[in-house]
């Protein structure tokens, strides 16, 4: 499925000749692809006139990296659209080609045989059904870039072509039924610090209980000294009379 280095992804369109409209609407939105050389398109309008079309989509369907299967109501009641998507799925499942089923336009397509392949828009809302049918291609372009991105060797793009095809500014979708395994981080451990201040304020504090009663000895020490001295006085005093 790699192309070689000289040449783009080769995509196929497998659509019901009614949807032609949106076939050149969703044209339109790979410009970008088209313009780095990441992919080229074809359909049988591209059938020049005396072409053998059958001999030349039989080729065309050959050297294709990619099939895109334009899905409607016209193209489930098209016995060729039917065959084509049958020998797609064959080649998808033996690894040949990369099949990607596009939902244009409403329809029951779950009984289609490619109903387990992952369709676009990622929301499996029918183009049309979206009130801003731009953005539907949009995320259908997404898609197929994400997919031409794993298919084309990088190495073979020059670094402006690398830049558009893979630009970070690329809308991130996911299928909630896919069950994607939880990012596990690995453990850092972060050394404690002890924090010592710098400056320690002490405050001072006296204790009333030690020197209350230490006070109050010698209150009454004197007083009792005093109390004495009285008496002494007037005991020696009586006696001098």
């Amino acid at each position: 499925m790699t192309p070689e280095p000289s040449k783009a992804l080769k995509i196929f369109y497998c659509y019901a000749h009614e949807d032609i409209v949106l076939l050149n609407e969703l044209e339109k939105h790979l410009t970008p692809l088209k313009r780095v050389r990441a992919i080229t398109g074809w359909y049988d309008r591209k059938i020049q006139a005396g072409g053998d079309w059958a001999l030349e989509t039989e080729e065309q369907f050959k050297i294709a990296h990619i099939i895109l299967l334009l899905l409607s109501p016209d193209f489930s009641a098209s016995d060729n659209c039917y065959s084509q998507m049958e020998k797609a799925l064959e080649s998808h499942q033996t690894g040949k080609i990369h099949v990607i089923p596009i939902l244009l336009r409403p329809l029951i397509w779950d009984t289609l045989p490619i109903n387990s392949l992952q369709p676009l828009p990622h929301n499996r809302r029918a183009v049309t059904t979206w009130s801003n049918r731009d953005e539907a291609f949009e995320d259908v372009a997404q898609g197929i870039r994400e997919i031409v991105r794993t298919l084309i060797p990088k190495h073979l793009l020059s670094l402006q072509d690398t830049e558009i095809l893979y630009s970070k500014q690329v809308k991130q979708w996911t299928d909630p039924r896919v069950n994607i395994p939880p990012l596990i981080l690995p453990e850092v451990s972060i050394p404690s610090k002890e924090i010592k201040p710098d400056i320690i304020v002490r405050y001072p504090t006296t204790k009333l209980s030690d020197s209350a009663p230490q006070q109050h000895i010698i209150i009454v020490a004197v007083f009792l000294f005093a109390v004495s001295g009285l008496c002494l006085g007037f005991f020696f005093g009586s006696l001098l009379r």
